[in-house]
């Protein structure tokens, strides 16, 4: 009655840590019943990350709207995944007006409630450096040490001004996607000391288009990540689960620095699991220069086929990532201390399957 393309259930771990059945059930059966069985044993984070995965290949909005009444039913609150795949395949049924009508209802369930801590992203003339625009997208040359969204707590290290602050400055409120709750415009983010490209939204249907090719792993992201030390091969890929999920990245050396004391890597990320880049290199024993969090990783040389390293142990701070830096780099390094830090990683290129709306 409904066209759904077979696939196995991935990133289950994280909803089911405490039930290894669950994890080997949801791996075994089809995607369906895997979530019926869910909602029948009131597993409610497994049910809402099941929903997502059948949703997302969902080609039927009536099978689409069926799941989502029965979420609710069961108590289980949608997600922005959950509302843009429903409403993707409305659009794609040619019903355009019933995608817009239900992420009118997403934009009112996913507020913020009152009290909950975030802050809401505000008017501010950022100055933004926009490499590309029309009505329904805006692509940002995210500036490094720069803030995507406010924190929930309203702290920033110092930085009051945010690429969200900065996009309502520039297009207003109705000029941006309202999806993501109090952060118009936002579809996915950078750490605050990465740079480069960064997609946003500024219309609710292209919204949910990125939202569902992000998370149908469609969206090909590429970075440049400069490293302490050389690797000894010229690429491979680290498959180390990150914050316990299945995480992937694949890596090749673009060139070394001189007296090889560092190298410049291009990164493919096939997952995109919190500071993934950053843990990876760690664990190949090749932190990113201007590194404070992440610099021991347990795979060492061994994973990365040996290589000269530098400071690819435990020293963590700012002393142990200036120590090891190139040279070339702790010039800027130490300017950059006072404002929270640098780090020599960007966002190269996002390649998405075609235009989200045109």
């Amino acid at each position: 009655e409904h066209e759904l393309r077979p696939r196995r259930i991935s990133g289950v771990a994280a909803h089911a840590r405490r039930s290894s059945v669950w994890v080997a059930r949801a791996a075994a059966v089809s995607g369906e019943q895997a979530l019926e069985e869910a909602l029948a044993a009131n597993h409610k984070g497994l049910a809402a990350k099941l929903a997502n995965d059948v949703l997302v290949d969902c080609t039927d909005p009536h099978f689409g709207r069926a799941t989502l009444s029965r979420l609710h039913a069961a108590g289980v609150s949608p997600d922005v995944v959950t509302y843009s795949a429903v409403a993707v395949a409305w659009r794609r049924a040619g019903e355009e007006q019933k995608a817009l009508k239900l992420l009118e209802q997403a934009r009112a369930a996913l507020a913020p409630k009152r009290g909950s801590g975030s802050r809401r992203a505000k008017r501010s003339h950022v100055a933004l450096d926009v490499i590309f625009e029309d009505e329904h997208l805006a692509v940002i040359n995210k500036a490094p040490g720069m803030l995507v969204h406010p924190t929930p707590s309203g702290s920033g290290g110092g930085h009051k001004h945010t690429i969200a602050d900065g996009l309502i400055g520039r297009y207003g409120r109705d000029g941006l996607s309202r999806l993501n709750a109090g952060l118009p415009g936002c579809v996915h983010r950078l750490d605050r000391p990465t740079s480069g490209v960064l997609v946003c939204a500024r219309s609710d249907l292209a919204h949910a288009e990125l939202v569902v090719a992000w998370y149908a792993k469609k969206v090909v992201k590429e970075y440049l990540a400069a490293v302490e030390g050389v690797p000894a091969a010229a690429g491979g890929v680290v498959e180390e689960p990150v914050q316990g999920l299945p995480a992937k990245s694949e890596w090749a050396v673009e060139r070394a620095f001189a007296d090889a004391d560092g190298a410049l890597l291009r990164v493919l990320l096939h997952t995109g699991r919190t500071h993934q880049i950053r843990k990876h290199m760690a664990f190949l024993g090749h932190p990113v220069v201007g590194e404070r969090l992440h610099r021991s990783g347990g795979g060492g040389a061994a994973a990365a086929g040996g290589g000269r390293r530098r400071g690819g142990g435990g020293d963590g701070g700012a002393a142990g990532a200036l120590a090891a830096a190139p040279a070339g780099a702790r010039a800027y390094l130490k300017a950059q201390t006072k404002a929270g830090g640098a780090l020599f990683l960007h966002s190269r290129r996002i390649v998405l399957p075609s235009h989200p709306i045109l």
